[in-house]
C-alpha cells in the first residue's frame, strides 16, 4: 500500500510526545470509504487528513498508528520525479515496513488503541473570540510548510468559544485536510502595566497656588 509521506510528516506535527500517553506517540492511518485518513493529536490540537486510496491497495480494517519514532526517521526527498512522494507500507505481523527514496525504515507499530477523533470534530463554529496557545498555532504552520511550497504558509483559525476551533491550513490546498485546536480556559491574571504608562501630569506651582 502506498502513503505520502510529506502527509504523514505534516500530520505527525500534531501527535503527543509524552511518555505516558504512547498511543498518541504516533499518526492513526485507517481506510474510510475510497480515503485513507491520517490523524495526530496531543489532546489540545490535532491534525485529520485524507488522500484517495490507489486502486489495489488494502489497509488493514481497524486501522494501525505509525509510530514518531520511525517517522522522525524519515527525511523527505529533496526533489521527487513526478512530484511522487509516496512510501510504499508493508507488514508483518505487528511490525511495518516503510519503502522510500531508496531507504527502508522498519518498527513496530504502536501498540495501543487510539481514540475517536471524530468525537473532537466541530459540527461548527460560533465565531465567538477565545485564546489559544501561539506555539500550537505557530505548528499547524509548520505543518503546512512540509507540504507547501508557499514562503510563508498561513493558517485561519475559526473561532468558537470555549469550544474546539477548526484551523484552515492554508497554503497546502493539494491535500484534504484541516487542523482541530482547544481553547485556553480558565481566567488568566491581567498583568501589572501600571509601572510601564507614562507618569501622570503634575498641576504646574500656579495652579497649586491658586
Amino acid at each position: 500500500m502506498l502513503l505520502d509521506m510529506k502527509l504523514l510528516k505534516a500530520v505527525r506535527v500534531a501527535a503527543s510526545t509524552e511518555e505516558t500517553r504512547y498511543y498518541l506517540r504516533g499518526v492513526f492511518v485507517k481506510a474510510q470509504g475510497e480515503h485513507v485518513v491520517l490523524c495526530a493529536t496531543d489532546g489540545h490540537r490535532m491534525i485529520v487528513a485524507r488522500h484517495r486510496i490507489e486502486e489495489g491497495d488494502e489497509y488493514p480494517l481497524n486501522g494501525f498508528i505509525i509510530p514518531l519514532r520511525l517517522i522522525d526517521r524519515i527525511k523527505i526527498a529533496k526533489r521527487r520525479m513526478g512530484g511522487n512522494d509516496d512510501g510504499a507500507l508493508s507488514f508483518d505481523g505487528d511490525t511495518i515496513t516503510i519503502r522510500y527514496a531508496g531507504d527502508v525504515f522498519v518498527d513496530q507499530i504502536v501498540d495501543g488503541t487510539f481514540p475517536d477523533y471524530t468525537r473532537v470534530v466541530p459540527k461548527g463554529w460560533s465565531n465567538e473570540p477565545a485564546q489559544y496557545n501561539p506555539t500550537y498555532l505557530a505548528d499547524f504552520a509548520k505543518a503546512v510548510k512540509i507540504v507547501s511550497d508557499d514562503v510563508k504558509p498561513s493558517i485561519t483559525v475559526h473561532y468558537n468559544g470555549l469550544d474546539p476551533a477548526v484551523v484552515n491550513l492554508n497554503g497546502g490546498n493539494i491535500y484534504d485536510w484541516f487542523g482541530v485546536i482547544m481553547p485556553i480556559r480558565g481566567d488568566r491574571p491581567f498583568p501589572d502595566i501600571e509601572w510601564a504608562k507614562p507618569p501622570k501630569a503634575q498641576p504646574d506651582q500656579a495652579d497649586q497656588a491658586a
